[in-house]
């Protein structure tokens, strides 16, 4: 049997390509390698993104195979239906699988915009390994768990599948069928080759504006891989070139004990790689900071979402600024830089009423940054509009409530403009703090040199973005 896993091909003109292969879709290889029953099992990996349509489903028909694999997001989900329904008219004997983010949190709407044959709901090894072994067999996939599919026109998603609770059980990314090398990486970093890991799945917070359905499809929300399975695969990467790590794990801190065993033994590897992670700011404490420096991290990503304290008590962020501030400090101390993430316009509820930020209350995030860039606790800034993805309870607020269109473009997505109908906040004023916003950003990468000029095109997209915007807040 011939597999094919990828993501979504590009729109023509676009010069999209992934920062770095999809670690599910590797996931999704080496799990179904390492346990398969099916003999002769042949899995590709094809970085759809690096192609346009006509060029992708040229490989695709190069390989011939009986199964071709998706994964994507809500903003590229209508490229992906793009390619699957190309494909299934090419190809109509080909079984097509779709999972991620979007197929988790929106079934129904894959099913019903696309030629997917099956979707596969929450966390996907032993699902996709079973419905592999299923399909191969001629046997009923609606004996499979975890998944979802038409039948008679009717949309049958079956009983949850439990998540595997042991995740040192999962063998390492398929590595080996990639060149790592012909990724750019992360917009920011100190060494290349650079790849990524995931030392945890899922998050212990709830959040209004995250969308994590895939961990939280099932319980418990949190797992954790062990120091050890970290270290070795750490060692793995070195063996294969890498000299930079980005962990994607949302909160590297979520437990602080258990990072700091992390650091511990990577730190013993004696290694040169460097690390770059994401880090909770009320969980950032000198014994953690202390550790992960001796680890060789040398950028912390930190989600501070807002400089309001009224906007993060109603977001669920669960922190005070005065934390946030305190958590960058000490991690400058240790010489570690700082990346903050910055959402304007967030919406939440409040006893079943819709409240939302003012103008004025995204202002004060404009202040607060200032602040951070005077005192020299940030060194990079992210800076974005709220958007209500599929699978975040802020999306059920927005349906609540009308704040979207029901037949929305999922492609407008793109944290880049205000895809909420928000009653009296006019076009001009989201424009206006977005492009001060973005002439902070600007501002902070050049007095921090944080300006990749191996990534012209995407700076250049970013350049032309704050000049919209800036022509489009005197209107």
């Amino acid at each position: 049997m011939k597999v094919v896993l990828t993501n979504p091909p590009r729109r023509k003109g676009q010069r999209y390509r992934a920062f770095y292969p999809s670690l599910g879709l590797l996931y999704l290889a080496s799990y179904a390698e390492t346990y398969t029953k099916i003999r002769n099992l042949e899995i590709n990996y094809v970085e759809g993104s690096a192609y346009d349509l006509d060029k992708f489903v040229n490989i695709i028909s190069q390989i011939n195979p009986n199964v071709v694999g998706f994964t994507f997001t809500t903003p590229t989900s209508p490229y992906a239906y793009e390619a699957i329904n190309y494909i299934k008219r090419i190809f109509p004997n080909i079984l097509v699988v779709c999972g991620g983010p979007h197929v988790t949190a929106m079934p129904f709407d894959v099913l019903r915009n696309s030629k997917t044959d099956v979707c596969v709901i929450g966390e996907g090894e032993a699902t996709f390994l079973e419905l592999l072994e299923t399909y191969a067999k001629g046997w009923k996939i609606s004996n499979v768990n975890g998944i979802a599919f038409l039948k008679n026109n009717e949309v049958i998603i079956t009983p949850n599948r439990s998540l595997i609770s042991n995740l040192d059980s999962i063998p390492f990314p398929a590595w080996s069928k990639v060149d790592l090398k012909k990724y750019p990486g992360y917009l920011l970093k100190k060494s290349w080759p650079d790849a990524c890991i995931m030392s945890t799945r899922g998050c212990p917070f709830n959040c209004v504006f995250c969308s994590n359905p895939v961990w939280k499809y099932s319980k418990p929300w949190f797992r954790m891989r062990s120091p050890e399975n970290i270290a070795k695969e750490v060692e793995l990467l070195s063996s294969y070139g890498i000299k930079e790590i980005f962990d994607y794990a949302d909160e590297f801190n979520a437990n602080i004990k258990w990072a700091i065993k992390v650091a511990e033994a990577i730190s013993k590897l004696k290694s040169d790689i460097s690390f770059k992670l994401q880090l909770r700011a009320d969980r950032i404490t000198e014994s953690l900071v202390q550790a992960i420096s001796k680890m060789n991290c040398w950028l912390a990503h930190v989600g501070i979402e807002s400089g309001c304290q009224a906007t993060l008590n109603g977001i669920n962020k669960q922190i005070s600024l005065q934390e946030i501030v305190k958590g960058l400090r000490l991690l400058k101390k240790y010489g570690i830089k700082t990346q903050g993430f910055f959402m304007i316009f967030n919406v939440w509820e409040e006893n079943g009423q819709l409240r939302f930020e003012s103008p004025e209350m995204c202002r004060r995030t404009l202040k607060f940054v200032r602040k951070l860039i005077s005192e020299g606790l940030i060194d990079n800034l992210s800076w974005s509009i709220t958007t209500p993805l599929p699978g975040s309870r802020l999306f059920d607020i927005c349906l609540r409530h009308n704040l979207i269109d029901d037949h929305v473009d999922f492609s407008y997505f793109d944290t880049e403009r205000l895809v909420m109908n928000l009653p009296g906040i006019k076009t001009n004023d989201v424009a206006k703090i977005k492009f001060q916003g973005m002439l902070l950003q600007l501002y902070c990468s050049i007095i921090h040199r944080n300006i990749n000029l191996r990534n012209v095109s995407d700076l250049i997209k970013k350049l032309k973005t704050m000049l919209e915007y800036g022509f489009e807040s005197f209107f």
